[in-house]
């Protein structure tokens, strides 16, 4: 079991939305059998986030305690600790070289994916689609099938459904690609 503690007020001043986003990254790195810990002030969205990773193929872990403060309780158990753990006490528990590593890649949007790719996690495949991407119907039909759907860019998980026909997903977007001119017959 390892513990997840990844406190985004050690990174200094963050706003409810940053303190979201690390939390989820975090939870998105756990598995079953793992605990993390979260800020109380995200308990009500918990639902909502696990909902969202279970449709894209992830597990994230159950084992939750509300608070961010690292106890003897929380370590209880713990035969690791994540080095996604950080904030400003758990070296008294666990030392961890990793920490501050872990900090600036959990907390920095562009450089999470490459710590999942490290770690060796899975990562469900995703493709956004513009309306002036001349490939966008091309792209669609390499997509492996059947998958999770959205038709509709949204930041809720509203809307996104399970989908195993292409002829489907084709329809639901084809309003929005960009319409390839057909072979002209004329010399």
């Amino acid at each position: 079991m390892r513990l997840f503690h990844h406190d985004a007020r050690s990174l200094g001043p963050t706003s409810r939305h940053r303190t979201l986003e690390v939390a989820s990254q975090a939870l998105a790195l756990t598995e079953q059998g793992d605990r993390i810990q979260m800020p109380k002030q995200l308990q009500g969205l918990y639902p909502m986030v696990t909902r969202h990773f279970r449709r894209a193929g992830l597990e994230p872990t159950q084992d939750v305690i509300w608070g961010m403060e690292l106890s003897h309780t929380a370590c209880q158990g713990i035969q690791s600790l994540s080095c996604h753990s950080f904030g400003q006490k758990e070296h008294e528990f666990f030392p961890d070289p990793q920490r501050l590593e872990a900090t600036r890649l959990l907390a920095n949007r562009s450089k999470v994916m490459r710590l999942v790719t490290e770690l060796g996690l899975s990562m469900p495949e995703t493709i956004c689609l513009n309306p002036d991407d001349a490939t966008a119907e091309a792209r669609i039909r390499a997509f492996p099938m059947p998958c999770w759907f959205q038709p509709e860019r949204t930041s809720t998980d509203a809307g996104v459904h399970y989908q195993g026909l292409l002829e489907v997903i084709l329809m639901a977007v084809s309003s929005r690609l960009p319409v390839t001119p057909a072979a002209s017959a004329d010399p």
